[in-house]
């Protein structure tokens, strides 16, 4: 079971997974990228500039970041420990930093 959080992109803006990931070192994490695309990745991978769904594993555990034109949506696998809370809502404020 997961729990996801939506954050809407304004029309005309562009994510790039170097803005998410530059927000998510700066709030303590240590990103590894899992999966890109739902393919294995390297952990040092960057995805291409289409990606739509990345999977990185954090210091609480697994989160995924699906991407469309119109959001993004933060994706938590797993317990709800605090340790897993904490790293998904440092996704999401990276999400949201990044979409303004």
């Amino acid at each position: 079971m997961g729990l996801d959080r939506r954050i809407p992109i304004p029309a005309g803006k562009t994510v790039s997974w170097d803005g998410i990931i530059t927000a998510l070192r700066a709030a303590g994490e240590l990103p590894v990228i899992r999966m890109i695309d739902n393919m294995p990745a390297f952990p040092d991978e960057t995805p291409a500039e289409n990606w739509a769904d990345v999977r990185v594993g954090l210091k609480g555990g697994m989160v995924t970041i699906r991407r469309t034109a119109a959001e993004l949506m933060c994706v938590r696998w797993g317990t709800g420990d605090a340790a897993l809370i904490a790293s998904f809502e440092n996704v999401v404020r990276a999400c949201e930093s990044v979409t303004r």
